[in-house]
């Protein structure tokens, strides 16, 4: 039996789309569930000293990069895999995390840090 040319187109092409509805889905998983969208969202539910202990840990890491910064500048992102932009978006959400505990002064710190290494355009 010979298949005909337009069942064999329709089922690659079937295939294809089952291919592509795939992949955006992996991707679009990958893209929210992140080690640091999950970080963010465990900090969120933090209380007390482990709260206290997690804010001084990224207010310690912010500092460094502003030092790092002011020492190499935008060479700084080459570091990271993820790059600047996402790197000051996970940043941003740890303020944003952090504010939701309250306004302590380390987090107003950390959102200074955080606004200074974004620079005037962001």
């Amino acid at each position: 039996m010979r298949r005909s040319p337009r069942c064999s187109t329709t089922r690659s092409k079937t295939a294809a789309s089952r291919e592509r509805r795939s992949r955006g889905v992996s991707d679009l998983a990958s893209r929210h569930s992140s080690p640091a969208r999950a970080t963010v969202e465990r900090l969120r539910k933090k209380a007390g000293a482990a709260r206290r202990l997690a804010l001084s840990d990224k207010l310690h890491n912010a500092r460094a990069l502003g030092t790092d910064h002011a020492r190499v500048g935008d060479d700084l992102w080459e570091r990271f895999n993820v790059g600047r932009t996402e790197q000051l978006r996970y940043y941003r959400g740890l303020v944003e995390a952090f504010a939701l505990g309250g306004a302590e002064p380390q987090v107003a710190e950390l959102g200074r840090i955080v606004r200074a290494l974004a620079g005037p355009s962001t």
